[in-house]
Order: structure tokens, then sequence, then C-alpha cells
């Protein structure tokens, strides 16, 4: 067919398997394929690649080779003499592909490649642009994703019929717990990262016969730096006096301390590949206050009101005296924790 790309490039799809081919000086990928080959094509090398535009698409792998060797003996000898020698330091596509399908056994890429290649296929033929391409992207990703929860809570039930069936339950703490929420499209986003409410908040469930009661629901205000020092206390371990959390033994048996936490420090720092501008901030029992330090913005919520938090009140006048608290809290808490000053 008539190459849709540039000249020194050329992609051939076999149609049956959807396996994906593009060829171009000195490389010459394979997507969709079953492992990272290296053999020797023509001055060129075969890698795995994720994408490419289909110039051509031909019945058998055998055709796809040919194809390649006809597109190459039209290019300068010169372009593929001495190939450059790509490892997956300098090729993030070959990278990527590695931490994922590359790791798999040939069971696993079997069980693999029956589930995902019809759907390539499928959405090869689609030819998604625009919006519907942003939309089937999100599908995939979110669906597949939230399978890997089901297949969590699967595994969790199955650990606990073991506990039960070997009678450990009874002197077993188990906590079921996560490091943050996730964004189902709230605010525009899918992830984690940010302060708003859904990946703030997380799951936390415990099981201890004879201490908690089944069923027992506590809302004070808890945080994943309780865990180890709730551990500690139920060994009768000493909790060292510079860990910032606090057993959440009391509040398991209904004995809130009087000077229990109302307020609590949060802060992203990375921007990396993600993106996030890095931010901090607290949360109180109704208010939380988010400083993008990088860009000195900030937003403040009144959580109950405006759960959602879809309309910032900062600098809003009859916030003055809240956004003064929180700012003031604020400081309060990253002078507690020690919290180093950004750049």
């Amino acid at each position: 067919g008539a190459a849709r790309v540039a000249a020194s490039h050329f992609s051939v799809m076999v149609r049956e398997t959807s396996q994906l081919f593009v060829a171009g000086p000195p490389i010459v990928y394979r997507a969709f394929g079953r492992q990272v080959e290296k053999q020797e094509l023509g001055g060129s090398h075969i890698h795995a690649h994720g994408s490419g535009a289909v110039d051509n698409e031909v019945d058998s792998e055998e055709e796809a080779f040919e194809a390649i060797r006809r597109f190459l003996s039209y290019l300068p000898t010169s372009v593929y003499e001495a190939p450059p020698r790509l490892t997956p330091e300098d090729d993030p596509d070959l990278r990527l592909w590695l931490a994922g399908y590359g790791r798999l056994d040939e069971q696993q890429q079997r069980i693999w490649d029956a589930v995902y290649e019809p759907k390539n296929a499928e959405f090869l033929e689609a030819g998604l642009e625009g919006h519907d391409l942003v939309r089937w992207k999100y599908q995939r990703y979110i669906k597949d994703y939230l399978r890997t929860i089901a297949s969590v809570d699967d595994n969790v039930g199955r650990l606990l019929r073991y506990l039960d069936e070997t009678g450990l339950a009874e002197n077993t703490i188990v906590i079921y717990a996560s490091d943050q929420g996730f964004y189902l499209g709230e605010h525009g986003w899918f992830d984690k990262r940010w302060m708003y409410e859904e990946s703030l908040k997380t799951p936390l469930i415990m099981r201890w016969p004879g201490i908690i009661e089944a069923g027992t629901v506590n809302t004070n205000m808890v945080s994943n730096l309780d865990l180890p020092e709730t551990l500690l206390h139920a060994a009768g371990v000493e909790i060292p006096s510079d860990m910032q959390g606090r057993s959440l033994l009391p509040l398991l048996q209904d004995e809130i301390p009087a000077d229990w936490r109302t307020s609590f420090y949060y802060h992203y720092y990375e921007k990396g590949i993600h993106n996030v501008a890095p931010h901090e901030g607290v949360r109180t029992e109704r208010h939380k206050l988010i400083h993008y330090y990088e860009t000195n913005e900030w937003e403040l919520f009144d959580l109950a009101i405006d759960p959602n938090e879809l309309r910032s009140v900062y600098d809003v006048p009859s916030y003055a005296e809240t956004q003064t608290a929180l700012l003031n809290e604020l400081g309060r808490l990253k002078e507690e924790l020690r919290v180093p000053v950004v750049p």
C-alpha cells in the first residue's frame, strides 16, 4: 500500500494475528509479538513496539518480513550500514514493553495474547481519532485497572478463609488498606496524587477477633502513618518517640483520646512523568487548604457545602477567618513534622 508516513519508514500488519511491524532505518520494530528478538534483517534489528501507522496488510509473518525486505532494498545502504545498539536505557518504548509483557513467561503470554490480540485487532480496525480515541483509551485503562481490584478482593477472601480454617484468625490482626484512593473521572482525572477527596481518602478495614467488635465503625481522622504504631502497640513493643503516627488501638476499643488529631498534613513532591503539580495542604474535619507552591496558587474548600470540591473559596471574604486558621494550622503541622523547606 501507499506509505502514509515518512519515506524512510514503512509499516505492515499481519491480519489474522494483529502483529504490527514498523520498519525504519536502522530499526524494525515488532509489536504485539511473543518476545523481543535480536534477529538481523538487512542490517536492522527487531524490537517490540506498541504503535505504528499501517501502510500495508498481509496474511502471514513471512509476507511481512518480505515486504520489509523489499522496503529496505530501496533505501541507501549507508542508511543502515552501522545501526545503533538500542537498549532499554535509551529506547523508552522497549523499556515500557519489557516492564510489562516482556517479563511474562510463555504460558502467561499465551493467556495475555488470547485476551488482548482480538481487542488490539478490533482497535486497529476501528481507526479511532480525537475524542473517540481518548474515550477508548480511558475505557481500556480503567476497566483493566478495576479488574485488578477484583483480583485483590478475591485473594483477600482466600487469605481470610485460610486463617479461619487453620485456627489462626483468633490471634491475627488483619488490616485492609491502600496507599491512596483513585479517580474514576472526577475533576477530569484518573490515577491519584492530587489532594482532592477521591484520592486523599483511603479504605481502612481491620479484623482482630476478641479485640475489635465486628461491625464497629469509627469516623475519627486517622492516617496510614498510624499503622506501624498500631502494630507495635499490639505486640507490646515501645513506640519510638520520633515516629509521627499514633496507635489506633484506643479508637478500636472506643476509647477516643481527648487530644486525638483534628487535622493532618499532605505533601506531593514529585512532578515526574505524571506531570502533577507539586503541592501541600492541610485537611480538617470540614475544610481543606491546598497550596501549589511552584506557581503560588491556593485552593480552599468547604467540604460541608461543597463535598465534590468544585468551587474554591480561597480569598472569599466570608471565609477570611477560616483561611487564616488553616494557614496557621498548615504552618504548625509543618513545624511539628519537621517538613524540609522546598527550594
